[in-house]
């Protein structure tokens, strides 16, 4: 897979307004999100809402799962 298709994947998602860096993990999609600080700040639901619609879309649109890690900027 391609980290040019998780991005396109994600594009119409909140994660994919973000920098996302895509890394394989023990045969585990591992996509990292960096949030922005106003993101970040949001509520906690807000935040899991953001990586469940991603880790969904990912799914619907790759038939991958995929584990979704959201992170500070500048943190990673």
């Amino acid at each position: 897979l391609h980290p040019a298709q998780v991005k396109e994947a994600l594009a119409g998602t909140r994660a994919g307004t973000q920098t996302l860096q895509v890394e394989s993990q023990d045969n585990l999609l591992v996509v990292s999100v960096e949030v922005t600080k106003d993101v970040f700040s949001d509520t906690v639901r807000n935040l899991d809402e953001l990586k469940q619609e991603a880790e969904a879309e990912l799914s619907a649109r790759l038939g991958v799962s995929a584990e979704v890690r959201l992170r500070e900027p500048g943190h990673g």
